[in-house]
């Protein structure tokens, strides 16, 4: 199990930059906020299953 939610949040995260497009020279910031939104997206994932499974 943890290593589902650990292979999504691979996944989220690699395929982030490839949503947005590439992260601006400028904006220093754009990593953290990035990796943020991915470890919500995979504790969203993570509570929805665990929703399902009751």
């Amino acid at each position: 199990m943890k290593s589902k939610i650990l292979l999504s949040l691979f996944l989220s995260i690699s395929a982030m930059p490839l949503m947005f497009g590439p992260p601006p020279v400028d904006a220093p910031d754009s990593g953290p906020t990035i990796s943020l939104l991915a470890i919500a997206l995979v504790g969203l994932i993570a509570a929805s299953r665990r929703r399902f499974r009751k």
